[in-house]
């Protein structure tokens, strides 16, 4: 005759089996994507260039709250129920189920990360599962301790809770809740970084018929966001001009592995805008080899080309060797010191400041005009977009570039025009050497003569426009007064 009783003891056995099939599995994906992941911080790819260490500490996550299924699932019973025991754990677990909640809805409304979508909804039900699992472990026990008349028998059908007292035991619980703190402290700071990613803005300026059209273009390390005041400037002048992310920045796709300069997608998107060329192409900083480049390759497209403070590739490296007398050795040494520098920089960054939220500590907002954009302008600065790009374009700097500025454009018609920096040593005097020595401070005023010189040099300029204020530096023309841009941009090609 088949025992109702021996199935219901059964079941109750074999219960946890598919909890526990749920906890290995997480763990043993999670290790494998922490491998994966680890790879490739240092690696470009697989496909695009992503943040990987956002999908460490993701699958990090998912590995500890896995764990946790596998001990409360086999975790033996308590001598007697503990209630301050089990409230604080229904708290802690239900705490960071809201957690994994929020950080969940983050990152699917950022829409960037599908990975990170997935991860957090790994670690959302295993938080449920593991609430669940607390739950039932204490209401099972309560009966079956009220089905027991006396405790003490109780006590002795149950001799797994005596390993309670052994010294192993003891320093797994501690380390356990020493970790659940620092996990949950993580995931706080996980969600400050997902709120930060989800919180975009975009700004749609009108659109109008002007001629010229002006290309706004910087460095890997800028995009539209840094632009908007200048258009809005230029705008009001009656201009049209064009800003946009490149592949690996802002609000456009990510960059792919294979793509290791502009040259890659530049020209397509070029004449896919829809407008009709040639255009003025403005280049602010490193943008300023970009336009020139593009210049020599497609001079069909340019109607003319304007720098905004651009000085020559690696000035910052060739200025110390030449005012230092640096040997070749030296250079190479100092060279590779500063590219170790900016990457270990790059990876606390991407490491730490971009996954936890903490980037408005390494870039603190700072003035721009408009005031009312600067939301979004720090939006970018504090994506993962901006900095892992920024890591991997570090990656193909060398010492030695290639000098493009050193070839002659194809076309004559085409003119090139300078706005730069232009301070003499009396600001220099005034501004750097208040607390330095006499030759430190002469250092200082060869370099800024010096850095005069090679950005005069660079090309054979139709006109200049110097900018001799205290205020004037890069930033100036694009951040603080980018109406000071609009109008000289204006000055140059008036209709």
């Amino acid at each position: 005759m088949f025992d109702k009783s021996k199935l219901g003891e059964l079941l109750i056995k074999y219960s946890w089996v598919p909890v526990l099939a749920w906890g290995v599995l997480n763990i043993l994906i999670s290790l494998i994507g922490m491998i994966i992941y680890g790879v490739y911080t240092e690696l470009r790819g697989p496909i695009v260039l992503q943040n990987q260490f956002l999908g460490v500490w993701l699958c990090s996550m998912l590995f500890f709250f896995s764990i946790q299924t596998i001990y409360y699932s086999l975790k033996p019973k308590d001598r007697i129920p503990k209630h301050i025991s089990f409230i604080l754990n229904v708290i802690y677990f239900t705490t960071v189920t809201l957690e994994s909640f929020i950080l969940f809805i983050a990152y699917a409304i950022g829409e960037m990360r599908k990975d990170a979508i997935a991860w957090t909804f790994l670690i959302l039900i295993t938080n449920i599962l593991n609430v669940v699992i607390i739950v039932i472990k204490l209401v099972r026990q309560k009966r079956e301790l009220n089905d027991t008349e006396d405790e003490n028998h109780y006590i002795s059908m149950n001799p797994t809770v005596k390993t309670k007292g052994k010294v192993p035991y003891i320093i797994f619980i501690v380390i356990n809740t020493l970790l659940k703190c620092l996990i949950f402290i993580f995931m706080a700071l996980l969600i400050n970084g997902g709120v930060t990613l989800a919180n975009r803005l975009r700004f749609s300026p009108k659109r109008n018929n002007s001629f010229p059209v002006f290309l706004i273009e910087g460095d890997f390390s800028h995009g539209m966001a840094d632009y908007y005041g200048i258009q809005i400037a230029l705008k009001e002048l009656g201009h049209r001009s064009c800003i946009w992310d490149k592949p690996g920045l802002g609000y456009s796709d990510y960059l792919y592995a294979d793509q290791y300069d502009e040259s890659s997608f530049y020209h397509s998107f070029i004449t896919s805008i829809g407008e009709t060329g040639p255009f003025i192409f403005v280049g602010w900083g490193g943008g300023g080899q970009i336009i020139y480049k593009y210049a020599l390759q497609h001079p069909e497209m340019v109607y003319s080309l304007t720098f905004l403070d651009v000085y020559p590739d690696n000035i910052e490296f060739i200025s110390e060797r030449d005012l230092k007398n640096l040997t070749q050795l030296e250079y190479e040494n100092f060279f590779n010191t500063e590219m170790a520098r900016r990457q270990t920089l790059l990876r606390i960054i991407n490491g730490i400041g971009v996954p936890w939220g903490l980037m408005p500590i390494f870039v603190p907002s700072g003035n721009s005009w408009p005031e009312s954009l600067r939301a979004e302008k720090n939006w970018f600065f504090y994506t993962e977009k901006t900095w892992i790009t920024q890591k991997y374009m570090l990656d193909t700097f060398t010492i030695n570039p290639k000098n493009y500025y050193l070839t002659p454009l194809p076309y004559s018609n085409i003119t090139i025009n300078l706005i730069a920096t232009k301070h003499d040593d009396s600001y220099v005097k005034k501004n750097l050497c208040n607390h330095v020595s006499s030759e430190q401070c002469d250092y200082f005023i060869r370099s800024n003569n010096y850095y005069i010189e090679a950005q005069k040099n660079l090309l054979p300029f139709n006109s200049i426009t110097y900018c001799s204020d205290d205020a004037c530096n890069l930033g100036y023309y694009i951040y603080d007064n980018p109406r000071y841009s609009a109008k000289i941009l204006n000055e140059l090609y008036k209709r």
